[in-house]
């Protein structure tokens, strides 16, 4: 029987989303082993660590050893300059027009994704200014990045910027280990490389499980951070980092007969008795779960009764003793009774969209051997 109060500070009456910081150190050490001493690790940690909390997960990293982290957008560059003010903070959508001055003022490095970046980036160095730059080649993405033939041409010329640090690539099929893209990417990638001179990245997450051809001069895992694995192997098993707790609002019984909720989809047909609770699709439970979602309070596993709502959803909490839900407090949404992959997979998804879909009103609570609370 799980505990319906995993954190202390789980309170009465609020949900919360629950990260074990320590499964997240553990899932980075295992990386290493993984790649070996000599690749660096870069830890993704864009649209908020994936669902995680941006601040915690890398402060935390920081203190077992990462110095390298990527994010997306400048914004959170900033940020979480704010909370690791020596790290090296990398921003995937490069040099737009305006931002120099930001990236030179607080020591970020920019990803370099076409020419127009780096005539920027070009316009610093000539000036004197302290840049630090990435070169990112676009090998199958049609996404971000140099087109091959510009990368061809610029690292050719034998003229790379000094500002230049690293150059990467990113794999457009690395979950599906045998895809002719992989190869593909990777020995355009090898290719100019040999000739560029600088230290290289071309696996994520995925790219990791790939085996060492993939890994270069450092790697950058994201979701493997969380506990999932992109694709089943043996070498990386599925731990989670994060449960989901919500708080039980209200028990009511209704006779057979009786409607559950929006559009009266749930009809009861005996009596029964029922949970709401404080969670819904604005929190990332999603909608399309009304029939497949599983509940777990006090080690019982129960349905959804009804649409699952904004704000609430109810739950069919009928074959739970008297005695249990007299003191259960809260229900677990996501923990291993099903987790983000089992709820990905019941309505369509992947992994990443539910966890970076999770909502900003529940609690962030933090288990880890020097992090406790909630940031």
């Amino acid at each position: 029987m799980m505990n319906d109060k995993p954190h202390p500070d789980l309170k009465p009456g609020h949900g919360a989303f629950i990260i074990n910081l320590d499964k997240m150190a553990s899932a980075t050490a295992h990386i290493q082993q993984l790649v070996g001493p000599n690749i660096q690790l870069g830890a993704v940690v864009k649209a908020n660590a994936y669902g995680h909390g941006m601040k915690a997960v890398s402060t935390h990293l920081y203190k077992h050893g990462l110095r390298q982290f990527y994010v997306a957008q400048l914004e959170e560059a900033l940020a979480l300059r704010s909370a690791l003010p020596e790290a090296q903070i990398t921003v995937f959508e490069g040099l737009l027009r305006g931002t120099e001055e930001a990236y030179i003022a607080h020591g970020l490095t920019a990803c370099v994704n076409d020419r127009a970046q780096m005539e920027r980036a070009a316009q610093c160095w000539t000036s004197g200014l302290a840049l630090q730059a990435v070169l990112q080649i676009d090998t199958a993405m049609s996404r971000l990045g140099l087109p091959i033939s510009e990368a061809e041409a610029l690292i050719s010329s034998g003229a790379l910027p000094t500002g230049l640090v690293k150059m990467m690539s990113h794999l457009a099929c690395a979950d599906v280990p045998a895809h002719p893209h992989n190869q593909m990417q990777l020995a355009c990638f090898s290719a100019l490389v040999s000739k560029a001179g600088l230290p290289a990245s071309l696996a994520a997450s995925g790219g990791v499980l790939l085996g060492p051809d993939y890994h270069f001069n450092q790697v950058r895992p994201g979701i493997l951070l969380s506990g999932y694995p992109p694709f089943e192997t043996p070498s990386f098993a599925k731990n989670p980092a994060l449960s989901w707790y919500a708080p039980i609002l209200q028990i009511r019984q209704i006779s057979k007969g009786e409607s559950v909720g929006y559009g009266a989809s749930f009809v009861a047909d005996k009596p029964s008795r029922l949970a709401t609770l404080g969670a819904g699709y604005a929190d990332g439970y999603p909608r399309a779960l009304q029939e497949a979602g599983k509940i777990e309070i006090a080690g019982y596993v129960v349905p959804i009764a009804g649409r699952v709502s904004m704000d609430l959803m109810v739950v069919d909490v009928t074959e739970i003793p008297d005695t249990v839900l007299e003191t259960a407090s809260h229900a677990c949404l996501l923990g291993p009774h099903f987790d983000a992959e089992d709820m990905a997979k019941a309505t369509g998804t992947i992994t990443y969209e539910i966890l970076t879909g999770l909502g900003l009103r529940h609690t962030r609570l933090y288990d880890g051997a020097d992090h406790n609370g909630s940031v």
